[in-house]
């Protein structure tokens, strides 16, 4: 099976958000899932949002496996700009254990690490 991890598109916002919605609901509850997904929500309609470190992970067909979200974290001083959060990160259950969370999450450090450096050019 291919595996892409992708940066987020309009076309997955939707799907993205009810997935995310769909794995927590299979392991935490109807209640905490729509919690998760209000937050993934909320952070996007912040200035803390970086899409280009929102990230899923799809199969051959274009189906998401797998999605982490990297945020800035709201803190003021001398480093504001350096800090990320890493919430909230979903693996679809039945390919959990098969290192795509940790494949996704790699990726966003090697972005991350990459977006700092060319801000440090800037």
């Amino acid at each position: 099976m291919n595996r892409i991890i992708k940066n987020m598109e309009n076309k997955y916002l939707d799907t993205s958000a009810q997935f995310v919605e769909d794995v927590f609901t299979d392991s935490e509850g109807k209640e905490p899932a729509s919690i998760v997904k209000q937050l993934v929500l909320e952070i996007r309609s912040k200035r803390f949002y970086l899409p280009e470190l929102e990230l899923i992970m799809v199969d051959e067909l274009d189906c998401i496996l797998g999605y982490a979200m990297f945020s800035r974290f709201h803190l003021e001083g001398k480093y504001e700009n350096e800090l990320l959060l890493l919430s909230p990160v979903a693996v679809k259950t039945e390919f959990q254990r098969q290192h795509i969370s940790k494949d996704i999450i790699e990726y966003g450090f090697e972005k991350a690490a990459q977006a700092a450096i060319n801000e440090k050019r800037n």
